[in-house]
């Protein structure tokens, strides 16, 4: 399985530069778009809020790799910008929200959408030279993104 996700990761940094951009893209309207809406009303069970809230890694974790796949090759510091880009779109999102009726930005909510970008950027790096190094921050990553959904779960 890793071996055909690095394989396919291979071929899409082969992909033209504007196709690899135009998805990164396409992920962030789909991102907005998705947060454009009012929250599902009626209660909500624990585990429910749970899965909600950890979307955030999974979804920002796509985004951050995305933006990495596009950049590479045009800094050698691709890795810092898509971390960054994706980290402030994440905040750029939180603050949209405001307007939005029945949302409300969290810092928790960026905080998870940082440590998805983080969690899936290091994963890159282990699939293209693992390291003791890596595999020991992506697993640091793993458990403080379950902390942080766990945290912005109960408030």
């Amino acid at each position: 399985m890793i071996l055909l996700l690095g394989r396919f990761l291979r071929l899409y940094a082969e992909s033209p530069r504007w196709l690899r951009i135009l998805l990164a893209i396409l992920w962030a309207s789909t991102i907005w778009w998705s947060s454009s809406g009012p929250v599902s009303s009626g209660e909500s069970q624990f585990w429910q809020i749970v899965l909600f809230n950890g979307a955030h890694v999974v979804v920002y974790g796509v985004l951050a790799a995305l933006i990495y796949l596009a950049l590479l090759g045009l800094s050698s510091r691709a890795l810092i910008w898509a971390f960054l880009l994706s980290t402030a779109y994440g905040c750029i999102d939180e603050f949209h929200q405001m307007a939005v009726p029945e949302r409300h930005p969290s810092a928790l909510d960026v905080l998870s959408d940082a440590l998805g970008s983080a969690l899936s950027l290091t994963a890159l790096c282990c699939l293209q030279a693992p390291s003791k190094r890596t595999v020991s921050l992506l697993a640091m990553l793993a458990l403080l993104s379950v902390l942080v959904v766990f945290l912005a779960s109960l408030g």
